[in-house]
């Protein structure tokens, strides 16, 4: 649990991308992953986190899982989401998220 207490307590900064896409819930769920890369969440908790609606976050995700920059399992009646560190595409997010952070 306090993995997820800190990812809500970072995610009061504004992050890279959101920087680029203000309005963009998209971007607050990448950052929200890419600074929390070691962390699996579900998707009601990720919605609180973030405040993101239920319905748009639920289409977010789907679309991040078939891009395979997330991936999910099954836990119990809930899916877990986390980042698909081996695929190039989330790499490259990754490279520029942390490039961002040490140059602002």
């Amino acid at each position: 649990m306090a993995l997820l207490e800190q990812a809500k307590d970072n995610t009061q900064a504004q992050f890279p991308l959101e920087r680029l896409f203000p309005k963009d819930a998209t971007a607050k769920v990448l950052d929200f992953f890419l600074e929390n890369y070691s962390l699996s969440c579900a998707e009601k908790k990720i919605s609180k986190i973030i405040a993101v609606s239920d319905t748009e976050l639920s289409s977010i995700l789907k679309t991040l899982v078939k891009e395979k920059i997330l991936q999910s399992e099954k836990e119990g009646l809930e899916n877990k989401y986390f980042l698909n560190s081996k695929f190039p595409r989330t790499i490259g997010l990754f490279q520029y998220f942390q490039l961002r952070w040490m140059i602002t």
